[in-house]
C-alpha cells in the first residue's frame, strides 16, 4: 500500500550559536514579510493595484546591495517569508483568513528552509537519520528519525512564547489500515464529545475547568507586573506554557477521538452545526470551546 502524508512536530534543541543565527533568521524572515505587505499595502492605496510573488522578489534582489546584512541568512529565509505572504494573500481573497497583518517581533516565530535532495550532505545526513538545515547544521532533536525513511520537502523551525524551540515537517508516511468496509452515523455534543451509530462514545476531557481558573490567576500576575521588567518576562513565560498544556491536551483528545472513528468505518457521517452561531450564547460559549467540535470535523475530514 502506498504511504500518505503526514506532517510530524520535533522538539530541536539548538546550541548558543544556532540560536543565534535563528535570532538572525527570524528578524529577516519578519522583515521581509512586512517589507513586501508595506510595499503591497503602499502600491494598491496609490495606484489600485497589487505586487506579486515574482515581481517583490525582484525588488528584495535588487535592495540586497543596499542592505547587505541580508546576505548574513540564507536566501531561502527570505523566499520563503514572499511566499508565505503570497499565501496570505491568496487565504484572504479565498475568505479562508483575514488580511494579512504586519508580524511583530514579540511572541511566536518561524523560519521555513527547503530541504534540497540535491545536496549530497544534506541526503548523506539523512540517510544517517541526521538532519542538517543550511546555515544551522546538525539539528539535535528529543525524537528519532528512524522509522521515517523518506525526505521531508519543506523543514520550519519554530521558536514558541514559552522560547522553546520546534522543527515540524511533512513527510510520506506509513499508511494506515485500510477501515472496515461500513458505514457509521456520528453526533457530536458536549457531555460526549462524540457518540457513533453504534453505542461508541468518547468522554469529554476532564481538567479544563481547574486549568481555567489557573489561567485567570496567571494573567493577573502578568497585568501586575511593571511593563519590561524581568518578571512581567517570566510570569509570561509561565502563561505561554499554560496555554501550550492546554491546547496539547485539547488537540491529543481530539487526535485520539478522531483516528477511532475513522478507523471504524469507511464512510462517516455527521451531522453539520453552526459553531460560530452557538459560541454566541454565553452560558454554552466555554463548553463549546472546550469541546473543539470544529476541530473534530477537520481532523475526521482529512484521515
Amino acid at each position: 500500500m502506498s504511504g500518505s502524508i503526514r506532517g510530524f512536530r520535533f522538539r530541536f534543541y539548538p546550541t548558543l550559536k544556532q540560536r543565534r543565527y535563528l535570532a538572525r533568521a527570524f528578524g529577516t524572515a519578519r522583515y521581509v514579510f512586512n517589507w513586501g505587505l508595506a510595499a503591497n499595502r503602499e502600491a494598491y492605496a496609490e495606484r489600485q493595484e497589487s505586487i506579486g510573488f515574482v515581481q517583490l522578489s525582484r525588488r528584495l534582489t535588487a535592495s540586497r546591495t543596499e542592505k547587505p546584512w541580508l546576505a548574513e541568512v540564507d536566501r531561502q529565509v527570505q523566499t520563503q517569508a514572499l511566499r508565505d505572504l503570497d499565501r496570505a494573500y491568496q487565504n484572504f481573497f479565498m475568505k479562508r483568513s483575514k488580511f494579512p497583518r504586519f508580524k511583530s517581533r514579540h511572541g511566536t516565530q518561524s523560519v521555513r528552509f527547503v530541504f534540497d535532495h540535491r545536496h549530497a550532505g544534506k541526503v548523506s545526513a539523512w540517510a544517517k537519520r541526521v538532519l542538517v538545515l543550511p546555515g544551522i547544521g546538525e539539528c539535535r532533536i528529543a525524537d528519532s528519525l528512524e522509522a521515517w525513511p523518506h525526505m521531508p520537502v519543506l523543514v520550519t523551525v519554530r521558536r514558541d512564547a514559552c522560547g522553546d524551540y520546534w522543527i515540524s515537517y511533512v513527510t510520506e508516511a506509513p499508511a494506515l489500515e485500510a477501515a472496515p468496509d461500513r458505514m457509521i452515523g456520528v453526533d457530536v455534543g458536549i457531555t460526549d464529545l462524540a457518540v457513533t451509530s453504534e453505542g461508541w462514545k468518547s468522554g469529554r476531557m476532564i481538567g479544563l475547568r481547574d486549568k481555567a481558573a489557573q489561567l485567570r490567576r496567571y494573567q493577573r500576575r502578568v497585568s501586575r507586573r511593571a511593563k519590561g521588567s524581568k518578571r512581567r518576562s517570566e510570569a509570561k513565560r509561565r502563561l505561554a506554557r499554560l496555554h501550550r498544556w492546554i491546547a496539547d491536551a485539547r488537540k491529543d483528545f481530539t487526535h485520539k477521538v478522531s483516528a477511532h472513528i475513522a478507523s471504524s468505518a469507511n464512510v462517516v457521517v455527521m451531522e453539520t452545526l453552526n459553531i460560530a452561531g452557538m459560541l454566541k450564547n454565553h452560558n454554552l460559549a466555554r463548553s463549546l470551546s472546550d469541546a473543539a467540535m470544529s476541530e473534530l470535523h477537520r481532523q475526521i475530514n482529512y484521515k
